[in-house]
């Protein structure tokens, strides 16, 4: 059950302080990653001055914890 004014989707993904999006799961958050860098960040960030943040709900988690998340999401 969804409550009003809270936030449905638990991982989220940044770059340069700029939200890249927000998923349930963290496979869906690797995946979205992962084509934002293949895709989007070499047209729109060339030199690669920014980085990444990734979240677990309110805590800050490194790529390495996303993906090990994501192998127990299935």
């Amino acid at each position: 059950m969804k409550i009003e004014g809270e936030r449905s989707k638990r991982y989220g993904v940044a770059y340069g302080g700029d939200t890249v999006g927000s998923w349930d799961t963290a496979k869906e958050a690797l995946d979205e990653y992962r084509k934002y860098e293949r895709l989007i960040r070499p047209v729109t960030d060339r030199a690669k001055k920014y980085s990444y943040t990734f979240r677990d709900g309110r805590k800050e988690i490194t790529l390495e914890q996303l993906m090990r998340a994501a192998k127990v999401d299935g």
